[in-house]
């Protein structure tokens, strides 16, 4: 009967490959992978290379993996004005980290490129990736900010107040609280909602 050397096992043994166990841990992995992204593209208003968006997501898509981390992003309303939301996600942990930036413009070119620069403005600031200021942060800084959809808020009808009235007073509230109810009501929804309470209570 023969047996293997220990050298020999140890040639043959498979390594066996750990994942960072919190945020910290994975982004010390991430920026030990991370190469320095080329910067392949004219800025012509301050004559100089840029990294786009696309070079920079190409660059991390395998640090970001191996270090399991997952970027996403996406578009909310603060008050009147739309902002980019960049998130930076450990699995294992679930710990998460996010950078916000406003986006800029009124025509959807200037909304577009906003988006993408401000896409890789979060990127920089979650994983400290440097680039140079691009042709969408210009449009970005020149152009007013971009605003969310004004919701039209519509009214209560007459029929709809009355048909609160009318439940009210079947329920046995008072005209005090019923008038005080009536006067909350600034929308056809909430005047929907409000009758859809009162025939279910």
């Amino acid at each position: 009967m023969t047996t293997k050397s220990t050298t020999e096992n140890t040639k043959t043994a498979k390594k066996i490959k750990t994942s960072p166990a919190n945020m910290a841990q994975a982004l010390i992995s991430f920026r030990s992978l991370i190469e320095t992204v080329k910067k392949k593209e004219d800025n012509p208003f301050y004559k100089s290379k840029y990294a786009d968006l696309p070079s920079i997501l190409d660059a991390c898509k395998t640090p970001l993996k191996e270090s399991g981390l997952a970027l996403s992003h996406h578009m909310k309303a603060e008050g009147e004005d739309l902002v980019m939301v960049s998130v930076l996600t450990h699995a294992e942990s679930g710990d998460a980290m996010e950078s916000i930036f406003p986006v800029f413009g009124k025509k959807p070119q200037e909304i577009g490129s906003s988006m993408t620069y401000a896409r890789r403005y979060n990127i920089q600031a979650l994983l400290d990736i440097p680039t140079d200021e691009d042709d969408d942060g210009n449009r970005a800084n020149n152009a007013p900010k971009a605003k969310a959809p004004v919701k039209k808020v519509v009214p209560p009808t007459e029929n709809q107040i009355q048909t609160i009235r009318t439940l009210a007073e079947k329920a046995g509230h008072d005209e005090g609280v019923i008038t005080k109810v009536l006067n909350t009501i600034k929308s056809t929804e909430e005047a929907q909602q409000k009758i859809e309470f009162l025939m279910n209570n």
